[in-house]
C-alpha cells in the first residue's frame, strides 16, 4: 500500500513539474503552464527591436502603451481608442513551446486610430509570425522571431 502511495506521489510531482516549462532566461521554474502565464495578464510592449533599432521609440509607434490580451480561447486582442478589446488575431503554443501569432488584417485596421492609417496597420501586421519564447512569467514575456533572431519583442504584464 505504501509503495503505491509513494508511486502516486512521485508520478504526480513529475507530471506537475514537466508541465511547468522553464524558458531560456526564466529566473526560476514556473508552477503555471505557459498557456496560463500568457492568459493571466494584460500585456504592453516595452521594447520591439529589429537589428538593434527600437520601434517602440518611434514617434508614431502603435506599440507604445497598447494593451494586449491572450485569451483562453486562443484569441489575441488589443485595446482600441474606445478602450474596448478588439480581437486582433489568434495565438498558439506549438509542440516546441514556440509562440505563433496570426494577425487578422481586417481587424488590425479597427485598432488603428483611423482605419485607413496604413502605418499603424502595417506595424500591427509585423506582430504576426512564429516566435521563440525566451522568457515567460506572469509579468514578463520576451520573444524573438524564429526566422530573424535580430527581431525581439519584450512585454510587461499586469495581472488581471
Amino acid at each position: 500500500m505504501k509503495t503505491s502511495q509513494l508511486l502516486f506521489i512521485v508520478l504526480f510531482v513529475l507530471t506537475t513539474v514537466s508541465a511547468c516549462k522553464k524558458f531560456e532566461e526564466d529566473d526560476k521554474i514556473q508552477f503555471q503552464s505557459p498557456n496560463k502565464r500568457l492568459t493571466v495578464s494584460t500585456w504592453k510592449i516595452t521594447k520591439f527591436t529589429v537589428s538593434g533599432i527600437d520601434s517602440t521609440a518611434l514617434k508614431d509607434s502603435v506599440f507604445k502603451d497598447l494593451p494586449f490580451r491572450f485569451f483562453d480561447d486562443k484569441d489575441m486582442a488589443a485595446k482600441n481608442l474606445m478602450l474596448d478589446y478588439v480581437r486582433l488575431g489568434d495565438w498558439e503554443l506549438t509542440d516546441d513551446n514556440d509562440l505563433k501569432l496570426t494577425i487578422w488584417e481586417d481587424q488590425a485596421a479597427i485598432i488603428a486610430a483611423h482605419p485607413v492609417d496604413s502605418v499603424i496597420v502595417n506595424q500591427l501586421r509585423l506582430l504576426g509570425g512564429l516566435y521563440h519564447i525566451i522568457k515567460l512569467s506572469d509579468n514578463e514575456l520576451k520573444i524573438s522571431r524564429a526566422d530573424n533572431q535580430d527581431a525581439q519583442i519584450e512585454f510587461k504584464g499586469t495581472k488581471i
